[in-house]
């Protein structure tokens, strides 16, 4: 992003915050390089900012919960068919976050 008019860390993730015509745009960070974004245009910085974090948040519960998933079927307490059902729709949920 150009012209950073913030940038801070939450959870290990890089957020940036850049005003733009209009208001403001984030983009974070993981640490792997991994990019999220809303695409969303916020009327104030702070604002941005607490979209960030709420995205991150989202994307690692569904890290955890697909750990989770993923245990529970090496452990026998899924079928295969329920932890596919259940992983896929954890990654339509992560995509259109």
């Amino acid at each position: 992003m150009k012209d950073t008019s913030l940038t801070d860390f939450y959870q290990d993730w890089l957020i940036e915050v850049a005003q733009e015509e209009g208001g403001f745009r984030m983009v974070c960070y993981s640490p792997s390089r991994q990019q999220l974004s809303d695409r969303t245009l916020h009327p104030h910085d702070f604002e941005a900012l607490r979209a960030a974090r709420k995205l991150i948040d989202q994307r690692l519960v569904c890290y955890s919960l697909a750990n989770l998933l993923r245990d529970w079927y090496e452990s026998d307490l899924l079928s295969f068919d329920e932890w596919r059902s259940l992983n896929q729709s954890l990654l339509t949920l992560t995509k259109t976050s």
